[in-house]
């Protein structure tokens, strides 16, 4: 189902370098607290170790400076779903389009290492977010409370 939000991100003006599974526990927890990260109920280093233990991890960069994350669970091969746990840019670099860089940098590893589906949830709140991903052809499978799920077929995206 399609919400109907629009995504009017605007093309970076510094491109990204990306690297992926270089962070350590303590640098997601800290960035974590860059982005004023809150989850109800969670305990952010026990997340940071959890993400750090069992996702891939892909990392944002301008020069040396950590801009964006995205934590996706690439571990499901039987059903081939990946899962984006967590995403998020750095404040001062939201709105240019760089979750847009990031966003696509991950749908394009998921797809690498032969992923079918990704899915993610999102705060049924997060316009912007809801927008970006509808913008990338994320469809809503399931409402839940206070998100959504939703799931991008990989396989439409490909060639």
């Amino acid at each position: 189902m399609t919400i109907g939000y629009t995504c009017q991100s605007p093309q970076p003006v510094i491109p990204l370098n990306f690297k992926t599974n270089n962070l350590k526990t303590e640098e997601i927890f800290a960035f974590f607290h860059i982005c004023h990260t809150f989850i109800d109920g969670v305990d952010l280093m026990q997340f940071a170790l959890k993400i750090r233990t069992n996702a891939v991890t892909i990392e944002a960069y301008i020069a040396n400076q950590l801009v964006g994350l995205c934590a996706c669970y690439m571990n499901d091969y039987n059903t081939q779903t990946a899962y984006i746990t967590h995403i998020a840019i750095s404040p001062q670099y939201r709105g240019k389009g760089y979750g847009k860089q990031l966003l696509e940098k991950t749908i394009a590893i998921a797809q690498e290492h032969g992923f079918q589906k990704l899915n993610l949830e999102v705060l049924k709140t997060n316009l912007s977010a809801l927008a970006l991903y509808q913008s990338h052809d994320f469809t809503i499978i399931e409402y839940r409370n206070t998100k959504y799920l939703m799931s991008l077929h990989l396989a439409d995206k490909s060639g």
